[in-house]
Order: C-alpha cells, then structure tokens, then sequence
C-alpha cells in the first residue's frame, strides 16, 4: 500500500474515532457526497447512504439473476442472504440510515419470511 494511501486511511479512522466503521468507503467517495463526520447522521450523510444503499440494490440484483443456473440449496442460500440483505436495507432506509443509533436488525419473523419465500420460490 502506497504511503499516501495509507495516510488517506489513517487519517479516515481518525475522523471515525470511537464510533468505528463497518467498512472502509474511499475517501474520495465520502469527499463527493461531502461527508466530513462520521459516527452521526449529518445532511451529507442521508444522501450518501441512499447512493450506497442503491449500489447494495444493484449488486443483489445482479447476483438474483444468477439463482436459475444454481442447484436448488444453492440458490435458496443465495436467495436468502439478499432478501436478508435487502430487508436490511429497508430497515436502515426507514430508520433514515440512522445507522449509529437504533438496531438496523431483522426480527426473527422477518428472518423467518425470508427463508419461507426462499422455499416456495
């Protein structure tokens, strides 16, 4: 890793502090969508989780349209971790992408429809 790269990062977990990050995003892309604080939700913060949150979409999308060219336990496993996935989404869409503050998780009902829907699909 570069020097520079590596000062870029360091000085990335220094503005994350205490609070921590559950991935590292590039701090060119936090920087685009004026990010400056992390740890609490800002007005730059909503609309770059909203980018993120569509890419997430994106992705589980793509992977879905895989599902027809596995064998049945294979697609029920991938199809579970995106609905998983995708209700996580939801949860942290409609929390505001408050991510720092109140649980993002999934009940274990709704885990357990997920599973079913996998089932019958």
């Amino acid at each position: 890793m570069a020097a520079g790269r590596r000062r870029d990062l360091g000085a990335l977990f220094e503005r994350v502090g205490a609070a921590g990050a559950a991935s590292v995003e590039p701090p060119r892309r936090l920087e685009q969508f004026g990010v400056t604080v992390l740890g609490r939700v800002t007005p730059a913060w909503e609309p770059f989780m909203a980018f993120q949150a569509q890419r997430a979409r994106a992705h589980l999308g793509e992977g879905l349209r895989l599902l027809d060219s596995l064998d049945r336990r294979s697609a029920l496993c991938v199809a579970t971790f995106a609905g998983l996935y995708r209700g996580q989404l939801d949860r942290m869409e409609a929390n505001g992408f408050d991510v720092f503050g109140p649980s993002c998780r999934l009940s274990t009902a709704a885990k357990l429809a997920v599973v079913a829907r996998g089932l019958v699909r």
